[in-house]
């Protein structure tokens, strides 16, 4: 690891969006989000609550995190100047 490069990890609560606004500004190359929540049901036991929470989870919560992010993406790399698009991957699971 280089001096001159910094590596952030926010954790992010999605089932409590706010927790997304207050994520700081930070000009970056990179975005990887990982999210889950382990299924307690199976499908015929599922409840209202329990779905919503893995939709917040699974779908609400990361793309309300991109939709903000794409405001702060950095437009060039900080790491190799060349690199001009900076890349967002979502690790997720669901059912």
């Amino acid at each position: 690891m280089k001096d001159n490069i910094f590596f952030y990890n926010f954790y992010l609560d999605f089932c409590n969006t706010e927790t997304i606004d207050k994520l700081p500004d930070l000009k970056i190359d990179h975005l990887i989000i990982t999210s889950g929540y382990e299924p307690k049901y199976n499908i015929k036991e599922t409840t209202n609550i329990h779905l919503e929470k893995m939709f917040k989870i699974h779908i609400l919560g990361p793309m309300m995190l991109i939709q903000k992010m794409l405001n702060i993406l950095a437009t060039l790399s900080f790491v190799n100047p060349l690199k001009i698009k900076p890349k967002i991957l979502l690790i997720n699971s669901i059912y």
